[in-house]
């Protein structure tokens, strides 16, 4: 799941979904070049669902929605998700409901949303927990709550989701919906910036240039906010640019 709805989700298909099948709307069409792609991704989807490859057809649903073939098709790659969560797959539960938290192909309903990540939560899928965290902490699809919040995302750490190490980390900075701990937020920063996590990186070198939750470090901390802006993070560069420091060593 993406952050807070920070982003504007359009639903541009082009064609129909009939249980997650590409289906263009005018046909045969001759000389269009969009022809030949709709017919390998039929194909591509026809073997992975006779497979029950849920990974391919969630990696087909990511690229439908944000065009990485060069076609961006909300509404297909819902359906694809929407096929994809009846297996029953953790990951696939929560991808459909990102889809309808965002309203990404289908009309936005953050009560079914949440009620999709508890089930991808049941299945034991790590990120369901996060993004049942979040809708807890900012209020979508259920009542505001920060402490199930922390305790979604202390979750969704344990059990190795970068994201929810990254927010559970934060909580307990910051004594939100928990009571504050320091050196327990160092740690998870540590294990979120440690696996690429660039908003972790940026939190983890606050760390050591504050001295919160470990041994005040100057030099360490500038390394982690520079690799935070390697990934273009812009807080990491506005910090960067604040010190006086470059994005290069």
């Amino acid at each position: 799941m993406a952050e807070p709805k920070d982003r504007d989700p359009s639903n541009n298909a082009d064609g129909e979904v009939t249980d997650g099948v590409c289906s263009p709307n005018a046909g045969d069409r001759a000389g269009d070049p969009f022809d030949e792609f709709y017919r390998d991704m039929e194909e591509r989807i026809k073997k992975a669902t006779e497979a029950g490859d849920v990974t391919e057809l969630l990696a087909l649903a990511h690229s439908l929605l944000w065009g990485l073939d060069g076609v961006r098709d909300a509404g297909k790659s819902f359906g694809l998700c929407k096929r994809a969560a009846e297996s029953g797959d953790g990951r696939a539960l929560v991808a459909l409901g990102d889809r309808y938290y965002f309203g990404d192909g289908v009309e936005a309903d953050e009560k079914r949303a949440f009620s999709l990540y508890e089930e991808g939560a049941q299945c034991g899928e790590p990120s369901a927990y996060t993004a049942l965290g979040k809708c807890c902490y900012f209020g979508n699809g259920v009542k505001s709550d920060h402490a199930m919040a922390f305790a979604h995302y202390i979750r969704a750490a344990e059990k190795g989701d970068t994201r929810g190490q990254y927010f559970a980390a934060k909580c307990l900075k910051e004594g939100d919906g928990t009571q504050r701990n320091e050196e327990d937020a160092f740690y998870w920063f540590s294990v979120a910036a440690e696996a690429g996590d660039p908003d972790a990186c940026l939190e983890l070198g606050r760390c050591y240039l504050d001295g919160t939750g470990t041994e005040q470090n100057y030099d360490e901390g500038i390394k982690w906010i520079r690799l935070a802006a390697k990934e273009l993070n812009p807080a990491a560069i506005e910090e960067l640019e604040r010190l006086g420091e470059t994005e290069e060593e």
